[in-house]
């Protein structure tokens, strides 16, 4: 019962914070500032919902869904493009950083491996190989279904990109 309602707490405040936060962002009328706004409220969710004692990635994750969905509707066509550009940044600078953190710690599991589970050297090559072959053909396969689920999903309006594929 206790962790329904940290759970569900973390996602009312953060359906709370993204209507508030659009509702701002709205008012502001400078693209600086709309995009301050889209950098600091996942910060400022997260701290009020452990604050509260609430699930902070929960109340992230849902004002970040909210303002996907709901909080571009507010802001002007300048802060949008900023704003995009700016998270798009972010994401492959993560990207980049989670592939470089894992590159430097490979070397420190294969020798964990060889000295812990007593395997050979051909074995923990075969191993690393293995689950890098799989990590790129997860990542493939979220780019296609990412790409083309949400085309079978939501198809297109009429006279959009792929009605004039046909002609």
């Amino acid at each position: 019962g206790e962790f329904g309602l940290i759970a569900l707490g973390g996602i009312a405040l953060g359906i709370a914070m993204g209507w508030i936060t659009s509702q701002l962002q709205e008012r502001l009328q400078d693209p600086m500032l709309e995009l301050a706004m889209s950098l600091t409220t996942p910060f400022a969710t997260y701290w009020i919902c452990e604050s509260l004692q609430l699930s902070g990635v929960l109340g992230v994750v849902t004002v970040g869904l909210y303002r996907s969905q709901w909080g571009h509707t507010r802001i002007s066509a300048l802060a949008r493009l900023n704003i995009r550009t700016f998270w798009r940044a972010v994401v492959f600078v993560v990207n980049c950083l989670v592939f470089v953190l894992i590159g430097i710690r490979l070397p420190e599991i294969a020798e964990a491996l060889l000295d812990e589970q007593a395997l050979s050297w051909p074995r923990v090559a075969g191993l690393i190989v293995v689950l890098s072959i799989v990590a790129i053909g997860v990542r493939f396969l979220w780019i296609f279904i990412a790409t083309y689920g949400v085309r079978l999903l939501v198809p297109s309006p009429p006279g959009g990109p792929s009605d004039f594929a046909g002609r």
